[in-house]
């Protein structure tokens, strides 16, 4: 994966089949939970920009693997979710 991130800025066509076949699908699928919080009230209705916040909620697992070499563990998931909410969560 590193490998592959590295190449992104040298090769666009590279670039897009990466986006188009990996990141799109799964970046949709986020801005579809996003919606869903605000809708039910568990998230802020002023957080309108969706692409920033799943950006907030998948950078910190793509810092470890790509860069600080920290572990991914099935713990890593909640702890990123609650910082999420401590800042996005509804305030009621």
């Amino acid at each position: 994966m590193a490998g592959l991130v590295a190449e992104i800025p040298h090769d666009p066509e590279l670039a897009e089949a990466i986006r188009s076949a990996f990141v799109s699908t799964r970046r949709q699928r986020v801005f579809v939970l996003l919606r869903e919080g605000i809708a039910s009230g568990e998230l802020r209705e002023d957080l309108d920009d969706l692409e920033l916040a799943a950006d907030q909620l998948v950078g910190p697992v793509f810092i470890r693997l790509l860069l600080t070499g920290g572990r991914v563990t099935p713990k890593l998931a909640p702890k990123i979710v609650d910082s999420f909410f401590d800042g996005w969560g509804s305030r009621l």
